[in-house]
């Protein structure tokens, strides 16, 4: 997936960015220079072994989201500006119409970013994306390491057909729930441990266990990830082709209370699945 292709995505959800790069490769200058902003609350890795962040910081009355790539966005109300002619030379369709607003240059001083994740040696075809995921699993040497890698190894095993193995990698993430409440990777885990399950039991005619798993899914209590960017909508998806659309309407509404920076989408899907239609999810199918 392209640096583009990232920006794009996260402009059509809200307009929040996701940028590549690496915490652990920062120098301690540029460490330095986003702890003296003060500007950080957080940085959310997206991947188990943190190789996607962005960061997140108070800045004018909203939040800046930003990534060592020099790129960042400035969120308030819903709405998202610009902070940088390097945003908005990729993100013309920026919506309301990109505006530049003054920032501290401190929010942007950790960058470095390849163009893209096959030239950082990162893997881009789902056998890469498994392998991957087995071997942040297999080198975990904590609980919590492993924690962090059962999401990926149950969704990858999943995508390549892999069907007992994501089933016991979602279990072991079910398990292991009780024991993270305040991880924040907890949420991602509550909702794709009972995807996996849900879209299983889907594919084994299992029906009504599909639709227990993505009401369960719904009742995450949210992420840094699906606060900003969404649920995943893959069961829902799957679920609706089977006409199953009482249970997705159901899961729209359990996502409300995380997603509030879903501009309308919610309620846009909502209606799209009461008139017979089917809602274009293809930015929500992690």
């Amino acid at each position: 997936m392209k640096k583009r292709h990232l920006v794009t995505m996260c402009l059509m959800l809200t307009a929040v960015l996701i940028a590549a790069g690496c915490y652990s490769s920062m120098t301690k200058e540029e460490r330095k220079a986003l702890e003296d902003a003060k500007a950080v609350m957080n940085y959310f890795p997206i991947s188990s072994d943190g190789s996607f962040i962005f960061f997140a910081g108070p800045y004018q009355g909203g939040t800046a989201i930003i990534g060592p790539d020099e790129m960042a966005f400035w969120v308030k109300d819903g709405k998202a500006y610009t902070v940088n002619e390097a945003a908005k030379d990729v993100a013309p369709e920026l919506e309301p119409a990109p505006n530049t607003v003054k920032y501290d240059d401190a929010f942007i001083d950790a960058a470095h970013c390849e163009e893209d994740e096959r030239e950082r040696g990162l893997p881009v075809t789902p056998p890469e994306r498994l392998a991957r995921a087995i071997h942040a699993l297999n080198e975990a040497k904590t609980q919590k390491e492993r924690f962090y890698a059962l999401n990926d190894a149950a969704k990858e095993s999943f995508s390549l057909g892999k069907i007992e193995d994501a089933r016991e990698f979602a279990n072991e993430l079910l398990t292991l729930l009780p024991k993270f409440k305040s991880n924040w990777n907890y949420g991602n885990a509550v909702q794709d441990a009972n995807l996996v399950l849900g879209r299983i039991a889907l594919s084994e005619g299992r029906i009504d266990d599909a639709k227990r798993c993505l009401l369960e899914a719904g009742k995450s209590p949210g992420s840094p990830q699906m606060d900003s960017f969404g649920p995943d909508m893959s069961l829902a998806k799957d679920l609706l082709e089977k006409g199953e659309r009482q249970v997705v309407l159901d899961y729209f509404e359990l996502c409300r209370k995380f997603w509030r920076m879903d501009n309308g989408r919610l309620d846009k899907w909502r209606q799209q699945v009461k008139d017979g239609e089917f809602p274009d999810f293809s930015m929500n199918l992690l």
